[in-house]
């Protein structure tokens, strides 16, 4: 782990003195930068109904310990629908993957409930959710509707 950096490498004995980590760049700008979505453009990560259980993921960027998440384009995502029954509250999220090397869009699938309340964010070793919208899934219902997303201040 580097304790001050940037500074150019130079060769000492055929070999470089100075190699920098992902997790060095990580550890610099995460002390500037705070997790969650960046707010710009407004809409970034902004969560959409689209077509039947199909939804959409504004372009947009998030920063989650000092990693950068881009997503260049509106991206499409199929919830599953909801049991006949009882209705359920799903969690869009970015999620930080240090295992897998990556950032990306993800599903938190509720539970069935009366009293549906969002899935819960997970943290565990190497892995972070970080909240984009939470989404009220209706009984038996197979499409989708703005007005069912609810997008939390991150």
């Amino acid at each position: 782990m580097a304790d001050s950096l940037p500074f150019n490498a130079i060769k000492v004995d055929g070999e470089f003195d100075r190699v920098y980590k992902a997790e060095d760049w990580a550890w610099y700008f995460a002390t500037f930068l705070a997790s969650g979505v960046f707010p710009k453009p407004s809409d970034g990560l902004q969560v959409v109904a689209h077509s039947g259980m199909e939804i959409r993921v504004n372009m947009g960027y998030a920063f989650i310990n000092g990693y950068a998440f881009r997503n260049p384009v509106s991206k499409g995502v199929t919830l599953d629908r909801a049991e006949g029954a009882q209705n359920r509250v799903d969690r869009v999220v970015v999620r930080w993957d240090l295992v897998l090397r990556d950032i990306y869009i993800d599903v938190l699938k509720g539970v069935p409930s009366a009293k549906p309340v969002a899935a819960a964010l997970t943290r565990k070793y190497g892995s972070l959710g970080a909240g984009a919208c939470r989404h009220l899934r209706r009984q038996g219902r197979n499409k989708d509707t703005d007005a069912e997303h609810h997008r939390p201040a991150i």
